[in-house]
């Protein structure tokens, strides 16, 4: 059940090692990978004499996170190539033999010091899962995975209640990323995991459909009166009460001062 952050995901490896790990032992691993989208120098030089810039579709579909990361992710889970078609191999064995020379790796037991004469080892095929020694990576993950592009918004347009549903990946992740994403409502909506109150004139509905939900832990309420927001903190002693916007948009806040 534990839940890993690589925030330099690159090629996502830590992503697809998480399925691995879950497969092996049945577990409900989370993983939550972040990166940029950059290309490679080369790339970006290439792209620069094409007349491209960072921002244009033809820069940023080759970039890290789009043209790599993204699509392994996909591909894992779903155990088919970006053509479409079902990935080869599985993930048990090690296909090639391999050799490995080293004149230093021996240590003389008397003296401690390396031996002179050249070693040779060679390894044969090596089994990397032995659980999933049979399984296909065709078979793919029973993984679900959802990609975001990560923006920056004025806070003046979030505060007025004209964005929420740009920041709303960001409570779901916050409330532990379960269940569906509560998009912007003219009311209230609860989902799987957390509740996010819109209007408060529909406080007493929330209320009481919430109390019979006790598996919702988080609760997310749109007002900028703080008396509202600490009668409704009242209701729910058992349960993490966050206000928006105020108290919740300035922890995301980034200072263009300086």
């Amino acid at each position: 059940d534990a839940l890993i952050l690589d925030f330099f995901a690159g090629s996502a490896t830590t992503a697809h090692a998480v399925h691995l790990l879950n497969a092996e032992d049945g577990g409900r691993r989370h993983v939550v990978c972040v990166t940029n989208n950059e290309v490679s120098a080369d790339e970006a030089i290439t792209f620069t004499d094409k007349g491209l810039r960072q921002g244009d579709a033809d820069w940023e579909k080759y970039g890290i996170a789009h043209y790599v990361a993204w699509p392994r992710v996909r591909c894992s889970i779903t155990g088919l190539n970006v053509d479409g078609d079902p990935i080869e191999g599985s993930y048990g064995v090690e296909v090639d033999d391999y050799i490995v020379d080293d004149e230093s790796a021996i240590m003389s037991k008397s003296t401690g010091k390396p031996l002179n004469n050249r070693v040779v080892y060679k390894k044969g095929k090596i089994q990397l899962y032995s659980t999933l020694a049979n399984m296909k990576r065709s078979d793919g993950f029973a993984e679900n995975a959802v990609f975001y592009d990560l923006k920056y918004i004025e806070p003046s347009v979030v505060a007025a209640d004209l964005a929420f549903n740009e920041i709303a990946p960001l409570l779901w992740m916050k409330a532990g990323s379960n269940g569906r994403v509560i998009k912007h409502s003219d009311t209230f909506d609860i989902s799987e995991n957390y509740a996010v109150l819109f209007n408060y004139s529909h406080s007493a509905a929330f209320v009481r459909e919430l109390k019979t939900k006790p598996e919702v832990k988080m609760v997310f309420i749109v007002t900028d009166y703080d008396a509202r927001y600490r009668s409704l903190c009242a209701e729910f002693p058992d349960k993490t009460v966050v206000q928006l916007y105020e108290s919740y948009l300035r922890s995301f806040e980034i200072s263009s001062e300086g």
